[in-house]
This record gives C-alpha cells, structure tokens and sequence, in this order.
C-alpha cells in the first residue's frame, strides 16, 4: 500500500502563532527525511515578517513542496505559495497580491528619524517582495510593480496565467 503524502495546513491569518506551528511542522518532517508534502493554503495573509519567515522555510525545505490554494490566498499567503515547488488551486480559488503594506502609528509621525527609518524599512520590504515575483514570475522588476500596484483579486485561471500557479485543480 503506498505511504499517503505529509500535509500541513496554513488557514486562517498570517501571524507569529502560525510562524512557530509551520517552523515546528516543517522541523518534524525535516527530521523524518525531508519527504514531499503538500501545504493547503487558505488564508487572507497577515504580518510580512511572519510570513517571510515561512515562505523562507519552504524556499529552504530540501524535500519538494506542492502548495495548493483552496479558496483563497491573500498577501503574505501568495509569498509563501510562490515559494513552493508545485503551485497549484482548485478552480474556484481566489488570489491577492499587492504592494507591502505598512501600519504606521501616529507616534511615529512626530519623529522624523523613526519616520525615516520606517519608510526606508518599507521601501527595502516592497523592493524584496518585487525581486521574489520577477524571479518566480520571470517577470521584469517593472512588470512586477504595476501588476502589485494593480492590487486586484485573480481567478484561478488569471493566476495561471501569470505564473503565480503552475495548475488549476478539475475537482
């Protein structure tokens, strides 16, 4: 009988919870021999660092990754979804990808050095994000920035066009 493949489950925000549950699963299989598994995504993102930090632990896993949307994937979701070897969504999935976003708090607006500091942070975060899509996409650095400027909901269909997934699941 052959061994079902190891799955993990990213549902629901993108935060430091979710980012220690995936650093331990992902610990785990590492130890069990690095074995393929598939990673269900359903989530509508949440924190950047949180979910750079996962979509670097897939990019880092030396066994093969499918990552598959069911219903949808939003922001950090879709970093950590391109970071996957096999990228896939059910037919009805929906997919967000936009600019970094920053919360900046009032406090911060009455320091120009921390205002500063922050914008440049920001600056470096969007410049990251648009490198990772112009190197999964095989899409010009400019390309990248005016479809993340677009920030508009994709079908499964608009993402495989795109590249953001290799296959749109029948059922």
């Amino acid at each position: 009988m052959p061994q079902k493949k190891p799955f993990l489950h990213l549902q629901g925000r993108v935060d430091p919870k979710m980012r220690s549950e995936m650093e331990r699963r992902i610990e785990q299989l590492s130890i069990n021999g690095s074995p393929h598994f598939e990673l269900f995504i359903s989530s509508d993102g949440g924190d950047f660092h949180d979910g750079m930090r996962i979509a670097e632990m897939i990019q880092d896993y030396a066994g093969c990754v499918t990552g598959t949307v069911v219903r949808y994937a939003a922001s950090a979701a879709v970093s950590i979804l391109l970071m996957c070897d096999v990228r896939r969504a059910t037919r009805s999935s929906i997919l967000l990808a936009h600019n970094v976003r920053v919360e900046i708090p009032s406090e911060i607006f009455r320091n120009k050095h921390k205002l500063a500091q922050t914008v440049q942070d920001a600056l470096a975060a969007a410049d990251f994000v648009e490198d990772m899509y112009a190197d999964k996409l095989k899409m010009s650095k400019r390309r990248v920035r005016a479809f993340l400027r677009e920030d508009r909901t994709l079908t499964a269909k608009e993402a495989l066009e795109l590249g953001i997934i290799h296959e749109i699941l029948k059922r």
